[in-house]
């Protein structure tokens, strides 16, 4: 079955990161870690940030999604994801089908590197963007700026995670995972 683990395995800073281990057999959307749920913001700024280091020996397919789950449809928001051969892509749908997203970049798997989404919810807003910004160390690797949510009427945040979407063996780490809301600028 999958799992999402502490390990010291691997770690990014520290000596501990968290493990998520994907296997062929189980639902297509395990495992993920829920970083919220039942959220129903819908004004304010967010910051999520990893450190991702994919498996080189088996690697993963993984995506990061920010969700508007308000209404009886999901509405996706900010969406980034991680094939299993490196590449980065921005808003795939249908759980990271490279095929839909915009391409960003390659990291070489067994590389850590650090991921970043910032973005605004206004209500009067006619549309959202956000912000993808992928690091190796103090080098910008890939940027995307004012880049529009997947699903144009997304209004309400309410759910976020990491999703390992794969249907075989494969692990990935993460380590230094934030959330946060930002404070209001004056």
């Amino acid at each position: 079955k999958g799992t999402i683990r502490v390990t010291d395995a691997a770690a990014a800073t520290g000596r501990q990161s968290v493990k998520f281990t994907d296997t062929a057999g189980i639902k297509f959307y395990n495992p993920h870690l829920v970083l919220f749920a039942n959220r129903k913001s819908t004004s304010g700024s967010f910051r999520f940030s990893a450190d991702i280091m994919n498996d080189p020996a088996r690697p993963a397919d993984i995506y990061i999604e920010f969700r508007d789950w308000a209404g009886p449809r999901i509405l996706p928001g900010p969406q980034f994801t991680i094939k299993a051969d490196g590449k980065l892509y921005l808003n795939c749908s249908g759980d990271g089908d490279a095929a839909t997203g915009t391409a960003l970049g390659e990291i070489p798997n067994g590389e850590w590197f650090s991921v970043e989404i910032l973005f605004t919810l206004d209500p009067d807003a006619e549309h959202h963007t956000y912000t993808a910004t992928v690091r190796q160390g103090n080098e910008v690797k890939a940027q995307r700026n004012d880049v529009p949510f997947l699903a144009p009427n997304f209004k309400v945040l309410s759910w976020g995670g990491i999703v390992a979407p794969g249907e075989r063996d494969a692990q990935f780490y993460v380590d230094n995972l934030v959330f946060r809301e930002q404070p209001a600028k004056e």
